[in-house]
This record gives C-alpha cells, structure tokens and sequence, in this order.
C-alpha cells in the first residue's frame, strides 16, 4: 500500500521533538512538505528531513499532499482551508479558541468529508489504556480528581536539537498574539479581565488534554458546580459527571519548576486506579499506573509500567488507519468542540 502523502504546517517545538521524527519514520506516511512562517526554521527543518516541498505559506503545499499535520498556534483557518482543498486532516489541540471556530471548521470537514483528528495524544498512552480498562470494570465510581500542574519548557533545549523562529518580525508575532486574545475576549463575552483571558487560555492548551481523559473514562460532564482561580492563569473547578460522580479538576503552569506533575486517580467503592503522566515533550518516559485494593485483608498498592510506547507515535498510526479505511478517530472534531465548550463553562464560573 502506498504512503499517504503528509504535509507538516508549523514546525515549532512540539513538531520538531515528536511529530517530524514520527512522520519521517513511520512507513504509513511519505512527509513530502513542510512549512512554516519562519524561513530560518523552515530551511533547517527541512534540510534535517530532506523535505522536498518547503514554502512559508502552507497554501502552496496543499497541492503536493494527500494530508497534513496542523501544528500552527491558531488552527482553526488553516483546517478550514485544507479541507476545503480535500486533504485529511490531524490537528494539534486545541481545535480552536472558539466555539463559531469550531463550527466552521467541522462544518468544512463535513461537506469536503476528509478525517479529521484532534492531537489528543494522551488518549493513546499504553498506561492510559491500561488504566482506562481497569476503571471500566470498577463499581461505584464516586470521585475523580485530575491535577495538572505544568512545568518549565527550558530543560527540552537540553534533549533536543531545536530551530528557533528568531527571525520572525516583532509585529509578525505581536498580530497572531492579538487576533488569539482577540478571539478569547470575544469567546468569554462581557468584557473579561486579562486574568480569565489567561486562565481561558491555558485551559485549552493544556487543559484540553485533561479534559479528553476523563471523557474517556467518566463521559461528557454533566455541570460545572464550582471554579475559581488558581493564581495568575490556574484554576480549580468541581465538574459533575453524573450517577453520583463529582471530579475535582487543578491546573496551572509553573514555568520556574524544572519538573512536570500531572496525575489522574478515580475512586470507586473497593479501589482507586491513579495513572502519573510524565513531562509530555520527552520520548520514551513511561506513565505509571497505581491500583490500590482489598486484597486477602490486606490494603495492596500494584504499581505498573505499561510501556515505552510513544503515544505521539501511535496515535500518528491510528491517523493512518482512519484515513486508509473511513474510520471515525478515537479523538474526533466534535469531541474536541465539546470540550472547548467545557472549557469555557469553567472559566466562566470562576468570574
């Protein structure tokens, strides 16, 4: 079977530590084109993968594809363009920082009817996986708690080789800046404060991720009962999951912390399973899943290491598999919007 022809569009950090090696490698896919508004890192990525196809501006890369990766900051355009041109779509969280984004966007996904998928990567996690199947099974699940607490982006320089957009013209930035806060202003209503901008912000781009997790395991949340803010852009709400299920929900960046603490535990009548993410940008870290029981009278706690799978890697195998066979992704446009609507319940209850 012949590759699928993939385009990469925004080739920062997280392109170049987990999605350019995976897309390069893996034989399901032939990475054919690349671009990116910096031409410095679009020459030195490009040169690094032998990339043959290179333009600063992603239109002209459509052309050469069959699909592409979206790994821009603002993504919801950029979809709605290529799937207009029918070309299958991944995209990096979030699926945009509105919800009239979101519709358009799946509104082009559905008359053009390309695949689209959402970068929940954390949902192919093998321990996730593993932790998921064993709540499955579990009776009586009371309480959830997700605790998310991001650390600093400055050790990855030490584990990577990385290409900086440092060419890129201050105004460049400061007008992709302005029309994301823009976005989010208008997304919030009523005039928000620059701090439920900033909260509203990080939740979609980390918060998503907890937020796909534990659809996966509790389902859609019922109500959001309580929020409130977690320092300068954190925050702590108490979301209803129904049948009796309450999940206490924690997330802030801390960038002065060299480490990355980010945890998962569900509690049900006779065990609790937790699952211990690792910092998301470094490869072959193993999450970690806890089960404590009842056990022969005695409180056991088994601890399992699940695998040394990348989940970056084998979600980029389940892309492939959905665009070579019609199947409907594990992580979905609809989901993806339904957890941007989420979102912003909880940072509207924190006003």
């Amino acid at each position: 079977m012949k590759p699928i022809r993939i385009g990469l569009i925004g080739c920062g950090e997280i392109a170049q530590v987990m999605h350019l090696p995976f897309l390069s490698e893996l034989p399901q896919f032939d990475l054919v084109a690349v671009s990116d508004l910096s031409a410095r890192v679009l020459e030195s990525v490009g040169d690094r993968y032998a990339v043959p196809v290179r333009s600063q501006d992603y239109r002209d890369i459509l052309s050469e594809v069959d699909a592409v990766a979206v790994v821009t900051h603002d993504h919801a355009e950029v979809v709605q363009v290529a799937a207009s041109e029918k070309k299958h779509v991944f995209v990096e969280k979030p699926l945009s920082f509105s919800l009239e984004e979101c519709d358009a966007v799946l509104e082009a996904v559905r008359a053009s009817q390309v695949t689209l998928m959402v970068g929940y990567m954390k949902r192919f996690d093998p321990a996730y996986e593993y932790a998921l199947a064993a709540v499955k099974q579990m009776e009586a699940i009371s309480f959830a708690r997700i605790h998310d607490f991001g650390g600093s982006f400055d050790v990855h320089p030490n584990v990577y080789t990385l290409y900086r957009a440092d060419d890129l013209a201050s105004d460049v930035l400061q007008h992709g800046h302005e029309k994301i806060r823009k976005t989010m202003r208008d997304a919030l209503g009523g005039s928000p404060s620059e701090q439920l901008v900033d909260i509203y912000y990080e939740m979609l781009m980390s918060g998503s991720h907890d937020l796909t997790v534990l659809r996966g395991m509790l389902g859609q949340a019922r109500d959001v009962l309580w929020s409130h803010p977690l320092g300068e852009s954190g925050l702590i709400s108490i979301l209803d999951y129904g049948e009796g299920r309450t999940c206490s929900f924690e997330i802030s960046l801390l960038t002065d912390r060299l480490w990355w603490d980010q945890s998962l535990a569900v509690y049900g009548r006779d065990r609790t399973v937790s699952l211990q993410f690792p910092n998301p940008f470094i490869k072959h870290a193993p999450a970690l899943v806890e089960v404590d029981l009842n056990e022969d009278g005695s409180a056991i706690r088994k601890v399992l290491q699940a695998s040394y799978e990348v989940a970056f890697r084998r979600e980029w195998l389940h892309f492939a598999d959905c665009v070579r066979d019609g199947q409907e992704p594990l992580t979905t446009g609809a989901d993806a919007r339904a957890d941007v609507e989420l979102a912003l319940a909880m940072v509207q209850a924190a006003r």
